[in-house]
This record gives structure tokens, C-alpha cells and sequence, in this order.
């Protein structure tokens, strides 16, 4: 699909506004993260396809991203200096 992407993160602050913006403007996310329990009911809101990637599974990693051309990390934490 043409507007589709990897949002890893879609749980969080960043992510949720990424996903829900994306959404408004007929883009096709695929929500990811690492927990089935945050990320599938943003998911079953929002309509759009969810991924569970643990970023330790290299192997689960490697067929998430073969898949898509884009992938955005919204995942923190985020440090401020």
C-alpha cells in the first residue's frame, strides 16, 4: 500500500498523535510496539494494522521491515539535557 509505514511507538504520547493525525489524513500506519495490550486498542480504534516487534527479535525485526519502505520511531524514553 502506497501510504503505509512502520510507526514503532504507537502507544505512547508522540506516537498515539502520530498514529491519530495519520489516520485523519488516509494514511495507512501499521501501530507497533511491544505490547499486544497498548497497542491493539489504538488499533481497533483507529481502524489501522498493528505489529508486536520485541526489538531484541532480530529475526521478528528483519520481517517487520522488509515489509515497509518508511519506519518511524516514536519510542521513547526521551532524555532533555
Amino acid at each position: 500500500m502506497q501510504n503505509q509505514f512502520l510507526l514503532y511507538g504507537a502507544n505512547g504520547y508522540t506516537g498515539k498523535l502520530i498514529a491519530k493525525l495519520s489516520a485523519e489524513y488516509n494514511l495507512q500506519p501499521i501501530l507497533a510496539g511491544r505490547s499486544e495490550n497498548l497497542i491493539k486498542p489504538l488499533a481497533d480504534e483507529l481502524q489501522l494494522p498493528f505489529r508486536i516487534i520485541d526489538l531484541q527479535d532480530t529475526a521478528a525485526l528483519q520481517e517487520a521491515l522488509s515489509a515497509v519502505k518508511l519506519v518511524l520511531h516514536a519510542a521513547g524514553p526521551y532524555v532533555h539535557c
